[in-house]
């Protein structure tokens, strides 16, 4: 019985017979090494027995960064049965060489024992926007000159974040990481309404012009892990208003802004979705043209001839979609598109009822280790239906980001995820 046992074990538990010669594959356009090291099957690719890690030290490389198209790497497998399946192009007595094809292969009886057929699936490479990135050559024959020219079209940050999924501290890979930011804007603005309470015959259409307004912010950006990110941000605009153009006295066109901004995202590959809310200050105009004659007023009473300007503090509940357009060495180009709503409020006798709007908004990422450079350009509109008039806005914004590294957590993810350790 015991005999029975130990020869069905002995069955199910795979085989591995120690490699009998150094494995090498060339590096082809387009590898990096974790996707290699994944079609090979050499699981689990990172952590402290990851393949990676043995990768670098069998072939002397201090990092991915220098291996470039043409390199000839040793590969860590550790059986024959893990190199069987692949088809072998070199076979030299001390070493041999081999290609990420699959060919069907049997194993020969070993002790007696039919050693069972290999037909493991070999991880399939997902596809990877930064997969036609490549670095430069191995340590031990490292072109100084090759490997500074690369840089200058590449920068470090995308080339381990393709490897690891993550973000690169300069030293490893993590996962988990806290960064700030400053924004500095510029913002103009375009409101539209119209008069009600003008007679027949006079002028109701009214047109409100800002200045080109200066803005400042920060805020603080929190990965919990690949995928998932928190957002915090406060921003302070200085607004002001143009002349109207038919020079009618404007009253409190001059406001310090603010806006505070929470969101969720969650991204994978070059999607992300985000949910937020927004607590910001919106202008309100009322148009009063009743006194108007031509383009001069005949009373001095802004409530009869002027634009009288108020700001409410309303919430606003959003969400947003994104996508990587591009991304190109250094650089990275993304959209966004964004849905909004606007809460009532009254301002002065009048009631402003709930409200919507949208934006489209393009950037451009200088993606870096330890900091990033962003510039974006938005377009928004909105509307509001007031208890007088239809109140439209539009904006046009420039904005300039720099954010840094805070705070790493890759300590506090590896004794979370191994308590063991």
């Amino acid at each position: 019985m015991l005999a029975t046992l130990s020869v069905e074990a002995a069955q199910v538990k795979p085989i591995c017979t120690p490699v009998i010669k150094t494995t090498k594959y060339r590096m082809l356009k387009g590898d990096y090494p974790a996707a290699i090291l994944r079609k090979f099957g050499l699981e689990p690719v990172f952590g402290k027995k990851g393949s990676i890690n043995t990768l670098l030290k069998i072939n002397n490389f201090k990092n991915p960064n220098v291996i470039e198209p043409g390199t000839v790497v040793i590969l860590p497998f550790d059986c024959e049965q893990e190199v069987m399946p692949f088809k072998v192009i070199v076979n030299e007595k001390e070493y041999r060489e081999i290609t990420t094809e699959k060919v069907l292969t049997t194993s020969t009886p070993v002790s007696g024992t039919v050693a069972p057929a290999i037909n493991a699936e070999v991880p399939v490479e997902k596809p990877d926007a930064f997969g036609q990135i490549v670095g430069g050559k191995p340590t031990d024959e490292q072109d100084v000159e090759a490997t500074g020219k690369s840089q200058d079209n590449i920068s470090e940050a995308l080339r381990y974040r393709m490897i690891c999924e993550g973000e690169w501290t300069g030293s490893e890979c993590i996962t988990r990481y806290s960064s700030i930011f400053a924004n500095f804007g510029a913002y103009n603005n375009r409101y539209d309404g119209v008069d009600s309470n003008a007679a027949p015959g006079k002028q109701k259409n009214g047109l409100l012009l800002s200045k080109l307004n200066l803005a400042a912010g920060f805020g603080w950006n929190n990965y919990w892990n690949e995928n998932v990110k928190t957002v915090l941000q406060l921003e302070l605009q200085n607004n002001q208003m143009l002349p109207d153009i038919k020079s009618v006295p404007i009253d409190g066109g001059d406001r310090l802004l603010t806006s505070l901004q929470a969101e969720a995202r969650y991204e994978k590959g070059s999607w992300g979705i985000g949910l937020g809310l927004r607590q910001f200050d919106k202008l309100y105009y009322v148009f009063n043209f009743a006194a108007l004659q031509g383009n001069l007023c005949s009373v001095n009473d802004v409530s009869l001839c002027g634009v009288q300007v108020y700001s409410a503090n309303v919430p606003s509940l959003f969400v947003d979609l994104s996508y990587m357009i591009h991304q190109a060495g250094k650089f990275r180009f993304d959209t966004e598109l964004k849905y909004f709503t606007l809460g009532a409020t009254k301002v002065s006798t009048v009631d402003v009822h709930a409200g919507s709007g949208q934006s489209i908004e393009f950037s451009v990422t200088h993606d870096r280790i330890e900091e990033y450079l962003k510039g974006t350009i938005r377009y928004s509109m909105a509307s509001q239906d007031t208890s007088i008039e239809t109140q439209n806005a539009k904006e046009l914004a420039m904005l300039f980001t720099y954010s840094w590294k805070l705070k790493d957590w890759s300590e506090a993810s590896i004794k979370a995820d191994n308590p063991s350790n």
